[in-house]
């Protein structure tokens, strides 16, 4: 130990490794000195100020003078040189060669950051360059894993440049994303010859929710999936080549206009050109993929940030990406046309007006991605898919908390777990994960999922196979996990992790899974750090592939938050008593409504046609438009907007966004009654958007559906819509006005109580 009780070190080397860096990077001598000089200091081997006296040549290095003097001296060139002689002394005699390695490299980096940061800032500058340079500052040396020397100013030049210029996420993301992040994303953008744009909201999102997990122990382990990220810059360029700039009126004018003018506006993005250089970068990312199944994914610039997710308003497609380069390459860019027309649809023209942002300028990234997976015979799918979120709002038993979150599941894909499609997902309370709504057995199987969403690869592209088949090609991997054996009318959970049922006989239930409880463990803690981060409530999108979960998406989760209960009068009148419910209810209220639509699944059920049952979502666009200035309530079978048309009316975002409530009237089919939307992509669009959500089940005992009211009163519609009178034997408008002379109708909810009453009053 020397006199201050350190170790003893090798001078000599400490000597040839700071000779070797002075003389490889003359221009940091100055800087690596200042920052040696400081250290030293710091660690009490020598004091400034004795160094500097150390330097004097014959002058007061600092004299009192005037206050308003400077009191310090300007030092010369060789006295400048005399200093950094002395420190190099002192580094020799007093730092190990490692801890001058430490210091130097981190002076280099900072000198590096600077550099980086500047070229960031710098317009035209090309974005190969500025990933070349990202690149090889990635590459310096550094302490394992931890990404401090990098000034934040230096992240926030770069998540400018290509990430987001929306000042709420980089309020947040400059605590998270790491260079090793941004160099991650440079190496995969698709870009104009300067790279002007930003990989858009969604992609933004799904990079920084896998930064901010990446520390958390409880999180496990988190993967992004492969990408490419399309950035903005391409669709304007795309734009700016085929004439088509002139499109961004478009959004000003009535939504019936705007619908009536989509559909030529697709057309024209379809067959429109991409510029060579976009169709020869993904060529290339084809190429590098492989004839392997890929999803097309919108990621426009104002998607999954604090102001609006856009849940839900875009589209993503499936490719099959299979045959001939040139062929897989006209379905790509087929798909990135069909994702940058999205920017003039009705509901993102709705989606915008309803929540102020017509006027921003809304542009459009894509991302393209493998499709999560591996082969299973003929098919090709992940173990399981699904959707998180922070907050609950189906909640069927008083000990389910809002603030424990939700967990939709399926196997497959995840289609089934976000959108509206005619089956189940296993709906889990994050804080009682094993607790479901049905209680017997046959209750379970009827609630179970029927369908399983894969590509098949043998030229059926991607769709829907029965759960059996999706269970037998599963098998080999093991399937104890998801299902439950059915047998002697009792469900039961596979004991082994082999399980030799026959597949007809198995429910999937995920019980074995949710008994154990690390998965939901693993989720509840993800959802709650990136809560956490966001300062917001938060839902995830993911997938599970050999056991590693992968990050598809993270958005904030909009709305006026959670509602109070409204008080629901027990003495009103049986006639005055509309409809009530007493399953998944909300807390909210609406006063005085001035009409209710209905579209009862019975006289929906007698439309014949396809072709009838797509032209009903117009008349409730329509109407949508009409009473935009009304409060009314619309209802109708459930599930609205759900894909599969004899299910529910396929409406989108800007054919229900002006309505005060909606009410998806489950009826009872068959055995079969409709899952209600909690959790898809489209009740995200009802919560942001501040519309009352309630499912109805008339079927049910004590419920009340007063068919005098609702069906009985004198038909609105012609008076509203004059156009649509073919549909007043299914579509009903009630005008409370006329139906009730002086009276007001009120739509009370208590989620304390699950109780819901609609009635009148005087």
């Amino acid at each position: 130990m020397d006199e201050d009780g350190r170790p003893p070190h090798d001078e000599n080397e400490t000597r040839r490794r700071l000779d070797g860096y002075l003389a490889a990077y003359p221009g940091l001598r100055g800087r690596v000195c200042r920052i040696l000089l400081l250290h030293l200091h710091t660690e009490g081997r020598v004091r400034i100020e004795d160094v500097y006296r150390r330097a004097q040549r014959g002058e007061k290095w600092n004299t009192p003078t005037d206050p308003n003097v400077p009191s310090s001296k300007l030092w010369a060139a060789d006295e400048k040189e005399l200093i950094n002689q002395i420190v190099v002394k002192l580094a020799v005699q007093h730092l190990a060669p490692d801890r001058v390695d430490e210091i130097v490299w981190a002076a280099h980096r900072r000198d590096e950051a600077q550099s980086l940061e500047t070229l960031a800032r710098m317009p035209g500058v090309p974005l190969e360059l500025v990933a070349e340079k990202v690149s090889q500052y990635a590459s310096l040396p550094r302490a394992a894993g931890i990404d401090r020397d990098t000034p934040v100013g230096t992240k926030v030049a770069l998540m400018r440049r290509i990430i987001s210029h929306r000042v709420e996420y980089i309020r947040i993301a400059k605590h998270h994303l790491r260079i090793q992040d941004l160099d991650w994303v440079l190496r995969r953008c698709v870009a104009t010859d300067h790279g002007q744009g930003v990989v858009g909201g969604k992609a933004a999102g799904m990079v920084l929710a896998a930064a901010i997990l990446d520390p958390c122990d409880a999180c496990g382990s988190v993967d992004l999936p492969e990408t490419a990220f399309v950035l903005t810059d391409v669709y304007d360029e795309f734009k700016q080549v085929n004439g088509l700039s002139h499109l961004e009126d478009h959004k000003y004018k009535e939504m019936e206009d705007v619908r009536a003018n989509f559909r030529a506006i697709r057309e024209i993005f379809r067959n429109a050109e991409f510029p060579a250089r976009t169709a020869d970068l993904l060529r290339i990312e084809l190429n590098r993929w492989g004839e392997v199944p890929l999803i097309v994914r919108s990621s426009s610039v104002l998607e999954d940030n604090l102001v609006a997710s856009f849940s839900g308003i875009y589209r993503s497609f499936f490719l099959l990406n299979q045959g001939p380069l040139e062929e897989r390459l006209e379905a790509l860019l087929g798909a990135i046309a069909e994702i940058y027309a999205g920017v003039f649809s009705p509901d993102a023209v709705s989606y915008r007006r309803r929540r102020n942002l017509l006027d921003e300028d809304e542009r459009m990234g894509v991302m393209i991605q493998p499709v999560l997976g591996q082969h299973r015979g003929q098919y090709y799918m992940p173990d399981m898919a699904g959707v998180a979120f922070s907050r609950n709002d189906y909640r069927w038993n008083q000990r389910i908390r809002r603030e424990d979150g939700l967990l939709r599941l399926v196997l497959g894909l995840g289609t089934r777990a976000v959108d509206r499609v005619g089956d189940y997902a296993r709906m889990v309370p994050l804080d009682l994960p094993t607790m479901r709504p049905e209680g017997t057995p046959e209750e379970v199987m009827a609630a179970s999922q029927k369908f399983v969403d894969v590509v098949d690869l043998r030229g059926g592209g991607f769709g829907r196979i029965p759960v059996a088949e999706a269970l037998e090609a599963m098998r080999s991997d093991g399937i104890a996990d998801y299902v439950s054996v059915y047998e002697s009318g009792r469900l039961a959970v596979p004991v082994g992790s082999q399980v030799l049922t026959n597949a007809g006989s198995l429910c999937v239930t995920f019980d074995r899974l949710l008994a154990r409880g690390q998965f939901t463990a693993q989720v509840t803690a993800m959802i709650k750090r990136l809560e956490e981060a966001y300062g917001t409530p938060v839902d995830v999108e993911f997938a599970v592939n050999e056991g590693q979960f992968y990050m598809l998406q993270c958005r904030p989760l909009g709305g006026e938050g959670s509602l109070l209960p409204a008080e629901i009068p027990e003495n009103v009148p049986i006639p005055d008593r509309i409809f009530s419910a007493h399953r998944y209810v909300n807390s909210g209220e609406l006063e005085k409504v001035d009409y209710v639509v209905l579209i009862d699944p019975r006289d929906y059920d007698k439309l014949d046609t396809i072709e009838l049952r797509a032209e009903v979502a117009h008349v409730v666009g329509r109407l949508n438009d009409a009473l935009a200035k009304h409060c009314f309530i619309l209802m109708g079978p459930g599930r609205w907007g759900s894909r599969d048309i004899r299910l529910g009316i396929q409406v989108g975002y800007a054919d229900i966004s002006n309505a005060s409530a909606l009410v998806e009237i489950a009826r009872t089919e068959d055995g079969y009654t409709p899952e209600p939307s909690f959790g898809t992509h489209f009740f995200q669009d009802l919560v942001e958007a501040g519309i009352s959500y309630l499912p109805l089940y008339p079927d049910d005992p004590g419920a009340v559906f007063n068919e005098k009211f609702l069906r009985g009163s004198p038909n609105a519609l012609l008076e509203l819509s004059p156009g649509d009178a073919a549909f007043a034997d299914t579509v009903q408008v009630v005008a409370v006005a006329q139906a009730a002379p002086g009276r007001s109708l009120r739509l009370a909810m208590d989620g304390e109580h699950n109780e819901a009453l609609c009635y009148l009053e005087s």
